[in-house]
């Protein structure tokens, strides 16, 4: 009975220290996913500009009747730019953002009908066959360039509007 009130005791003290990590895990995770998205935020609101448009609002954290979060959009009269920001784009973030993001996003906002909808795809790390597939998607690319977040298409690339 004693090794058997033992062996439960340990087992309580491992469940506690995994909860524990698993919290830790959570905040650092989340503290990353801030960071890059300040960052990401920060230069475009004080650009105000993306592949040679210029815009008049940059919005962060946008939230449409769903509760679905839109990490940061960009708006002029003409144009609207969804941004999914991750920390590092996967392949299934192309995929998630061509048919999940921009589809909700054209559906939840209707005062964006008649205007181009972009997409585009934010990282710090962003490998490189995975550009060249944004590209090819049609979505803006955006990576880090020291302290600025930069323009990661090749010249000549022509956004696909949605």
């Amino acid at each position: 009975m004693e090794e058997y009130d033992r062996i439960i005791a340990s087992l309580e003290q491992t469940r506690l220290s995994l909860e524990k990590l698993e919290q830790q895990h959570g905040s650092l995770a989340n503290n990353i996913a801030d960071t890059v998205e300040d960052a990401v935020f920060y230069n475009l609101e004080k650009t105000k500009a993306l592949g040679g448009m210029k815009f008049s609002e940059v919005i962060r954290n946008m939230l449409d009747y769903s509760g679905r979060e839109y990490d940061v959009v960009m708006k002029n009269g003409t144009s609207d730019v969804v941004v999914e920001v991750k920390h590092k784009v996967h392949e299934n973030d192309i995929r998630d953002m061509l048919e999940k993001t921009i589809p909700n996003f054209k559906r939840e906002f209707p005062g964006s009908q008649g205007k181009s909808i972009y997409g585009a795809l934010a990282g710090m790390s962003f490998p490189p066959d995975f550009i060249q597939k944004a590209q090819e998607a049609g979505l803006f690319v955006l990576t880090q360039n020291g302290k600025n977040i930069k323009l990661g298409n090749s010249r000549g690339f022509k956004p696909k509007a949605f």
